[in-house]
């Protein structure tokens, strides 16, 4: 990762600058998210992420997906031309 990125209470947004990614390699991550609905502080994670959209930005284009239940998603890009 190129540098980590900066999160402050209240954002809707993360933004990874990832440089260097090989082809079909996977990234994964971790958040501190804290449940809003309650009194108890829990783990925000699969099913409640749902629906969390994820975008690629690279030379000029978006791809972007969608999480699924299990939090996970994959990026559908055009091959790599080495």
């Amino acid at each position: 990762m190129a540098a980590h990125p900066s999160i402050s209470d209240g954002d809707q947004r993360a933004t990874l600058d990832i440089a260097g990614l090989g082809q079909n390699k996977i990234i994964a991550f971790t958040i501190d998210v804290d449940d809003t609905n309650g009194t108890r502080e829990i783990t925000i994670s699969d099913s409640e992420i749902n629906g969390t959209i994820v975008s690629l930005y690279m030379k000029n284009n978006t791809y972007s997906a969608v999480l699924t239940a299990n939090a996970q998603v994959v990026l559908k890009t055009p091959t790599c031309s080495v």
